[in-house]
């Protein structure tokens, strides 16, 4: 009886040896030992003499190899390594991230922000789309109405040319033909060409100058007196040196209007090269003031 309890105790000692130099040999890369955690090999099949010596190297594990900080608590407890624990040292714990990081992309929109076309959104966009349009209509309608009943009249159309005039100064100054009309507000005739003058000056604007003197006011009579005018409306068509060419009264077609400016831009341009080439003869004379006194044909203004 005594030689078969020595033989279970050496049998014993023997296997808590070899499972001491299993537990410190070399371990996996990621074996770790801490004091709550103890990872080893995969177990052998269970028998006495193991399980004794797994007992014993457990108390020697919580006895000699893992310390807890007395000062902190379980929350300082050291981790030993297989390599440190072969020379007995201790290892400052490396605790575990506890932030839990996720991946997001900032440019991503989440599947259900995204806005789900359905039949009845189609159905609103239709039915806006068809009320823009029908208010449109209605819009350029009474736009059209209101501007044939409240039509711009001509005397309207003259202040609005008075107001858009440039000054008198202008002419002879900036190489550029000039027409100087005289009106009246309670002239008929200044009426009656005003739509021909404003399509031509729409036209010429920016070869000509255009010049209106309403002979109502007082500022208006020295003008009046330079340019002999003693009845209205009355066209004087100044040369691009400041020299009065003709006159034209009463109403004058479109096409006589544009007939002489062609001619008075020509001579500009011929005046502009200085060319040797005389200056041509306006095709459509009237009235010429200066002809008994052609020194007052130039006219300057300040």
């Amino acid at each position: 009886m005594k030689s078969l309890s020595t033989t279970i105790l050496a049998g014993a000692v023997l296997s808590h040896c070899v499972a001491t130099l299993q537990a410190f040999g070399p371990p996996s890369p990621a074996t770790t030992y801490t004091f709550s955690t103890w990872s080893t090999r995969q177990e052998e099949p269970a028998s006495f003499s193991f399980s004794l010596a797994m007992s014993l190297l457990e108390e020697d594990r919580e006895n000699s190899l893992v310390r807890t900080d007395l000062l902190g608590g379980g929350s300082n407890a050291t981790t030993l390594t297989a390599a440190s624990a072969s020379f007995g040292q201790v290892v400052p714990l490396k605790r575990p991230s506890t932030t839990t990081t996720t991946e997001t992309n900032e440019y991503l929109i989440p599947s259900s922000s995204l806005p789900v076309v359905t039949d009845s959104l189609q159905q609103e966009s239709r039915q806006r789309n068809l009320a823009v349009a029908v208010t449109s209509i209605l819009l350029a309608i009474s736009s059209y109405l209101w501007q044939f009943t409240h039509p711009i009249t001509p005397v309207q159309l003259l202040f609005g040319m008075q107001q858009n005039s440039q000054p008198i100064s202008v002419i002879g100054n900036n190489q550029k033909p000039t027409v100087v009309d005289f009106w009246a507000p309670w002239c008929e005739n200044c009426k009656l060409i005003a739509p021909t003058l404003r399509q031509v000056e729409e036209e010429y604007k920016d070869r000509v100058n255009f010049v209106m003197v309403d002979g109502d006011k007082g500022e208006s009579w020295p003008y009046i007196e330079a340019f002999g005018v003693d009845a209205i409306p009355h066209l004087a068509l100044v040369s691009a040196e400041g020299d009065v060419e003709t006159a034209l009264i009463g109403p004058i077609p479109k096409h006589v209007l544009e007939a002489d400016l062609d001619v008075l831009l020509d001579n500009a341009k011929l005046q502009q090269t200085q060319s040797s080439q005389p200056p041509q003869a306006l095709p459509y004379r009237m009235l010429d003031v200066f002809a008994r006194n052609p020194e007052g044909r130039r006219v300057h203004f300040q």
